[in-house]
């Protein structure tokens, strides 16, 4: 009988630690999950900031449009410190707007997801700026 009883305790013991193992495993995902979240969230907000300095460069600032798209580029590098797997930016200059759009893929660590591709658009209009057009 006494037998019977410590072949039961093994196998609590041994259930118990399957239960750590799942319960590990899930804890580990999910915070994995969160961060991921959060890197997505502050690279997603860099891209949008990067884009309104770009259009800001020729509203405001009346750069070209290649000096706009290596300033939102440079912000962009530098808010993301190489977070981001790669970006491009483009600036269309119209006669009473600037449209910017910048793409950017960010990276996954949580298994089985893949890169996550970022895509802004800022359009922004000289007159609402004060500034008219050239």
């Amino acid at each position: 009988m006494s037998g019977r009883l410590r072949g039961l305790g093994r196998a609590e013991e041994g259930l118990a630690a399957l239960e750590v193992v799942i319960a590990g495993g899930v804890l580990v995902v999910s915070v994995l999950a969160v961060v991921q979240f959060a890197l997505w969230f502050h690279a997603r907000r860099a891209l949008h900031a990067a884009a309104v300095i770009g259009a800001h460069s020729v509203a405001v600032d009346r750069k070209s449009d290649l000096q706009a798209e290596a300033a939102a580029t440079d912000f962009l590098r530098a808010s993301t410190g190489g977070l981001l797997l790669g970006s491009s930016a483009s600036v269309t200059t119209g006669p009473a707007d600037v449209d910017v759009v910048m793409q950017a893929s960010l990276g996954s660590f949580v298994p089985g997801l893949r890169a996550i591709r970022l895509r802004t658009e800022v359009i922004q209009h000289r007159e609402l700026l004060g500034s008219a057009s050239p």
